[in-house]
């Protein structure tokens, strides 16, 4: 029989590159490494914790980003180990996520904030999410616009896509319009 495959919610790291942090605990832990891959877009370390559960440490290099996450095929365990991670490893709380995109007034850092929400995003719809990403896909500022667009590639919500075919079809910039066009491909071919 097949399990299903579960993985945590990502826990956006503090300090990036945080592979130290991350080798720590798992030495600690007598958590192996299983696997080290980079290329282009990322690094990721991925850990043993046990059958079937692994540690992934990823270093985005799209965004400038890194953060954890625990996969495996029981949903008590990966989420008793997602608990342990927020208490061994500074990560970001969710909720002064949302606070930094709340006062956040310069444009380039608000839209690295609504990135940074997008990843530590729950992969089930999240009302205050998808406001605040919606919200800085109609900011005033274009580069807020086409990283919003961006950041839905990370909560990738099906309410975003008539959101995103709106930016496609009506903004005034010709990038955020093409920019926007990739992404919406890339929410049509997954489904």
């Amino acid at each position: 029989m097949n399990e299903l495959q579960l993985t945590s919610r990502r826990l956006v790291t503090r300090s990036c590159p945080g592979l130290d942090e991350v080798f720590q605990l798992a030495r600690r832990e007598y958590w192996p490494p299983l696997s080290d891959e980079t290329d282009i877009r990322q690094r990721e370390v991925r850990f043993r914790i046990g059958p079937s559960v692994n540690l992934h440490y990823v270093e985005d290099r799209i965004i400038v980003m890194c953060y954890v996450f625990i996969s495996g095929g029981i949903g008590n365990i990966v989420a008793g180990y997602t608990r342990m991670i927020k208490n061994a490893i500074d990560v970001v709380p969710f909720a002064e996520i949302l606070e930094m995109v709340d006062t956040e007034t310069d444009p380039l850092r608000f839209g690295s904030e609504i990135i940074r929400l997008a990843v530590a995003a729950p992969s089930a719809y999240d009302a205050d999410v998808f406001t605040r990403i919606s919200g800085a896909l109609r900011h005033p500022d274009d580069r807020v616009r086409e990283m919003a667009a961006l950041a839905t590639t990370y909560s990738s919500y099906a309410e975003f896509r008539p959101l995103l075919r709106m930016v496609v079809e009506n903004d005034p910039v010709q990038r955020v319009r093409e920019n926007t066009a990739t992404v919406l491909e890339a929410f049509d071919q997954a489904g």
